[in-house]
């Protein structure tokens, strides 16, 4: 099952990149570089600030006050990258897809760009769902924290980005005030 959805994915790419050239590197051209400017891009798209927190910079591709990924499911892929580190060749093979499906950003020198990391998304779903498997499979060590910190972690999610879109955000985007 795992390798059909990653060659699902993998053929998307190709057709995209062939069908609508932005899509994978948005009209930049590629350049050669120094490997300090090839690496800052490509490790800028594992920073949890960026996944996590603030987003993109851009108002129309993220609030800036809230990451790519829902702050709640940053335990989950952290136990998932755990667990996919103990696991056979398959998982090992997860994790070397998450960690080198951003390696062209490289080359176009894209930092925080959420459209750019969408590569990034299925193995982080992925690795993810590994680690809520692991947790239910261990669930008799980690059932009652399990439980309460996904709670607070959903509920905190929900209300802070609830609260920020319908104050801040809309005010920032008709004009009125600006971004801080």
């Amino acid at each position: 099952m795992v390798p059909l959805y990653f060659s699902f994915f993998s053929y998307h790419s190709l057709f995209a990149g062939a069908h609508y050239p932005g899509a994978v590197l948005g009209g930049a051209r590629p350049k050669i570089m120094t490997y300090y400017d090839f690496f800052y891009p490509y490790l800028s798209s594992f920073d949890p600030g960026f996944l996590f927190i603030t987003g993109d910079a851009t108002p129309f591709h993220s609030t800036g006050h809230h990451g790519m990924f829902l702050l709640f499911t940053l335990p989950f892929f952290a136990v998932g990258l755990y667990a996919c580190l103990r696991k056979k060749f398959n998982y090992q093979f997860l994790l070397w897809s998450f960690f080198s499906a951003p390696l062209l950003m490289g080359f176009v020198d894209s930092v925080h760009r959420a459209s750019r990391t969408m590569c990034l998304v299925p193995f982080f779903v992925v690795i993810s769902i590994v680690g809520l498997d692991y947790l239910w499979q261990h669930r008799w060590r980690y059932s009652k924290f399990l439980v309460l910190a996904l709670s607070a972690l959903i509920i905190f999610n929900f209300l802070d980005f609830f609260h920020y879109y319908h104050t801040d955000y809309a005010l920032q985007n008709r004009g009125l005030i600006w971004p801080s």
